[in-house]
């Protein structure tokens, strides 16, 4: 799905309600629904993807509680591509810090979009979040450029020129470059705790996949919740040695 640019932010074009999106589509649910039990929880279950006047899985921004607020970016786990909204990490992790939240997360994201999405929020919102949870993407995942649009690349692609692209940037450690200028620069973020998810550092929660959602390719609700709970946890520390 090609992004695009709404107030310098990148998010999807398509805005409003939908029932499906993405790899969560309804030929993909109808195939898997055919070799499921008939007590699949997503059987008949409605997911409802709301995207806001950004692009984003999010309420509008002058919507959100900017005294008391916490800012999640990442791809489309952090999205929560194949799940109703209350069952996203993120969601479960604000309602439990009783804590509004905005989520940056586009789906397809790599570092390029990530890292662009961030900044921008940084240098326009004025209000620091209480916190930044950044689930880090694979890194070999890139946009281009055509049309006046922003199309994400990644290794779901058949096209052996992309593939071709994506291996020389991981055979030339372009892919390392992009990733330490991005931690380099998250460093310097100022007054506000980032907790990073996926990230090569021993002190980085994992997000492990203990279950699916209704597409079977992202995180399931499981997975949410104990993610949730680790972050919970983390925050829990921090905030005894502030």
């Amino acid at each position: 799905m090609a992004l695009v640019v709404n107030n310098s932010f990148l998010g999807f074009q398509s805005q409003g309600n939908s029932s499906f999106n993405g790899y969560d589509s309804q030929d993909l649910f109808l195939e898997n629904l055919k070799n499921k039990p008939d007590d699949w929880y997503y059987k008949d279950k409605e997911i409802t993807y709301s995207f806001n006047n950004l692009g984003h899985r999010s309420k509008n921004i002058e919507d959100v509680d900017l005294d008391n607020y916490i800012l999640f970016t990442g791809c489309s786990h952090t999205a929560g591509v194949g799940l109703e909204l209350d069952k996203t990490y993120a969601q479960i992790v604000a309602k439990k810090l009783k804590c509004d939240y905005y989520n940056l997360a586009v789906a397809g994201s790599g570092l390029d979009t990530m890292m662009h999405n961030l900044s921008i929020w940084l240098h326009t919102i004025k209000k620091q979040p209480k916190y930044i949870i950044l689930q880090w993407p694979n890194t070999s995942r890139f946009l281009s450029y055509e049309k006046g649009a922003f199309h994400p690349h990644g290794l779901w692609e058949k096209d052996p020129n992309i593939l071709n692209f994506i291996l020389a940037a991981d055979t030339t450690n372009n892919s390392n470059a992009k990733l330490e200028l991005a931690k380099l620069y998250v460093s310097t973020i100022p007054n506000v705790t980032t907790i990073n998810i996926n990230y090569n550092n021993n002190d980085d929660i994992l997000f492990e996949m203990y279950d699916l959602a209704r597409d079977e390719l992202h995180f399931g609700i499981e997975s949410n919740r104990i993610l949730a709970d680790l972050i919970l946890e983390k925050i829990s520390v921090n905030t005894k040695f502030v």
